[in-house]
């Protein structure tokens, strides 16, 4: 380096320090103070230089400051809130270094998105059409968090939200009933159908009314309908976008043996 210089050369002795391979490596990775550098690289040259054995510098010390970090995106299932989620792993973030663990802890967060309802989608890290974020108290966690800090460390009306649908199962119940017959159809209600998945106070009722038994045979029998958004009527002040709604339904039937009369005996 600019600063670099020889000691302890007699005399007149022409020894020339050449420094163009000169580097230096910390012995620890991670953020601190007066962390310490082995030096490395350094040479001499000149008519003198061979009566001289270079020592590379010692006891050199430094600081690693923690690296920035942006929060990039707060992404959870749609629960009919506009509570921030809890997970670590629910916040994703830009400037970590791969291989590094960190996430968010999120023990002492608030705020919340601006929307309850799903919104924004997330890909390779980057949110489009995001829901605004109010947010502060976000921390790190992690085997290497004291490397970050998250700068800013507040976010107001940010579109970094995302709120994806919720699953929806569908079930056959109340057990369909039909006698014996050649076709295999099955008539059903709205009875003969369970939603499960839907947030406190919501919910919808499936409207379709034809399924088919597994067999035209007498006996205990499994009945499958098939479903699409048209059929669901929803409850009010349900939306059905912030589902994703079955695409079938199935459960226990039965079909009852048709009656045999026996005729012309004597």
């Amino acid at each position: 380096s600019s600063g670099a210089g020889l000691q302890t050369v007699l005399g007149a002795d022409i020894v020339n320090l050449d420094t163009t391979g000169e580097a230096g490596a910390f012995v620890d990775r991670n953020a601190g103070t007066n962390i310490a550098v082995v030096a490395s690289g350094y040479a001499i040259s000149g008519a003198d230089a061979g009566n001289y054995n270079l020592i590379q510098p010692q006891g050199l010390t430094a600081d690693i400051t923690p690296a920035p970090i942006s929060l990039t995106s707060v992404v959870k299932v749609y629960d009919g809130t506009t509570d921030l989620p809890t997970a670590g792993s629910a916040y994703g973030f830009t400037g970590i270094y791969s291989g590094d663990a960190v996430t968010a802890d999120t023990s002492g967060v608030t705020g919340a998105y601006a929307d309850q309802n799903v919104g924004g989608s997330l890909s390779g890290g980057v949110v489009t059409g995001g829901i605004n974020v109010t947010l502060a108290g976000v921390a790190l966690t992690g085997a290497q968090a004291g490397n970050y800090f998250v700068s800013p460390s507040s976010i107001t009306n940010q579109p970094v939200g995302v709120i994806t649908p919720k699953q929806l199962v569908a079930a056959i119940i109340g057990d369909p009933t039909k006698g014996y017959g050649t076709p295999t159809s099955a008539a059903l209600t709205a009875p003969h159908f369970d939603v499960t998945g839907f947030v406190a106070g919501e919910g919808a009722e499936v409207t379709e009314t034809a399924g088919l038994y597994d067999s035209k045979n007498a006996g205990d029998r499994i009945v499958t309908a098939m479903l699409d958004g048209g059929d669901f009527t929803a409850d009010g002040g349900t939306l059905l976008t912030n589902y994703i709604l079955p695409t079938t339904a199935s459960g226990a039937g039965e079909i009852t043996p048709a009656p045999a009369t026996v005729i012309g005996a004597v």
